[in-house]
């Protein structure tokens, strides 16, 4: 089907979410480091100086939730930090730390970097496993999507095709269910190709069936050549799409239409109808595989009417043998009549011959 307007979950939400995730993440690891420069003075009351190497801690976090980049910022302002700290709990903040200050500046930025490379590291593999779970789950829905394909184009060919209504409301009907479309419908042209009629519409929420609504080429050109020059017609919004534009008013939004696929039904080469597709609802992005699937619609219905032509063809064919064969018979009949009087004239003629002579043989 075509993709869905349903709400994502998981992991792939996370990745969609990616930029209001990063502020998340942000914010943690600030917090964190706040968290830290508020607990400071009370824990190295408590426990002294040995208190400072919990600041790996908010410089880790940086690192693992932002990235080697902000671990290695936060391994250079762990510096100065720890200087204004010491500075508040009494202590000369910067002879302690310009003792020892490099080293341990070094130190931290490497904790950065290494804690945010591990990060990167870990970012990008989420990324790709959710990608891959996106691709399989993707795929999942296709291979879904085809088999119910497949699955109703066979119970297609069980219908009754003998009967043009009735095939063509087991097929519409079939579509629509198929693909979740709200309106599928059958048009054909007109003899002298000036408009289309409505063969029949099938409704999915009333589960109804309709026919006989009628468009006239004149009313709307580019929709009649657009059926001409193409096989499928895939208009995701119909009311703004050029080839379908001119339906807005006076039928899509009446409708309630927001996206249309059109698919040409030609017979012998030439176009005889369409099967149109209306989706009702937020507007719909028709996949390759829909528009595949409304071809195959296509076709059932060019070959139902070319079943149908035949038909009608012979039964035509069997009705003027019949016509045949009755003028046949009423012409041998003629024929043995008039042999039958030749023969009876001869008689009379044989009768009256040997009567003259006869006469005259008396004489």
């Amino acid at each position: 089907m075509n993709k869905r307007h349903r709400p994502e979950h998981g992991i792939t939400a996370i990745v969609r979410l990616d930029p209001r995730s990063r502020r998340v993440r942000t914010i943690l690891a600030i917090g964190g480091l706040a968290l830290y420069a508020l607990a400071f003075i009370p824990l190295y009351y408590l426990a002294g100086p040995p208190v400072a190497a919990l600041a790996v801690l908010p410089v880790a976090a940086t690192g693992w939730l932002l990235g080697m980049p902000a671990g290695v910022l936060a391994g250079l302002l762990a510096f100065p930090l720890h200087i204004l700290l010491l500075s508040l709990v009494g202590e000369a903040g910067w002879d302690l730390m310009t003792r020892e200050g490099l080293p341990v500046s070094l130190v931290m930025i490497a904790i950065g970097a290494i804690v945010g490379g591990l990060g990167d590291l870990n970012e990008r593999m989420r990324q790709e496993f959710a990608r891959r779970k996106r691709a399989e789950e993707e795929l999942r829905k296709r291979t879904e999507q085809v088999i119910r394909h497949q699955t109703a184009l066979l119970e297609l060919t069980k219908l009754d095709y003998s009967d043009l209504e009735s095939a063509l409301k087991g097929i519409t009907e079939m579509d629509s269910k198929t693909l979740a479309v709200e309106r599928v419908s059958v048009w054909l042209f007109t003899g002298d190709r000036s408009a289309i009629i409505c063969e029949d519409l099938y409704k999915l929420s009333e589960n109804l069936h309709e026919k006989g609504l009628r468009l006239q080429a004149c009313e709307y050109p580019r929709y009649f050549q657009a059926l001409e020059d193409s096989r499928a017609m895939a208009a995701n919004d119909a009311c703004t799409d050029p080839r379908t534009s001119e339906l807005s008013d006076g039928y899509l939004k009446p409708c309630g239409i927001t996206s249309m696929m059109d698919v040409s039904v030609r017979l012998h080469g030439k176009l005889v109808a369409i099967v149109c597709h209306e989706h009702v609802g937020p507007r719909r992005e028709w996949t390759l595989e829909e528009q595949d699937f409304a071809a195959s619609i296509a076709d059932t219905v060019s070959l139902t009417l070319e079943g149908l032509a035949r038909k009608q063809a012979e039964e035509g064919l069997q009705k003027r043998f019949k016509e045949l064969e009755i003028h046949y018979h009423a012409t041998m009949g003629r024929e043995s009549r008039i042999i039958e009087l030749k023969h009876q004239v001869n008689e009379l003629l044989e009768r009256l011959g040997e009567e003259k002579k006869y006469l005259t043989s008396d004489q």
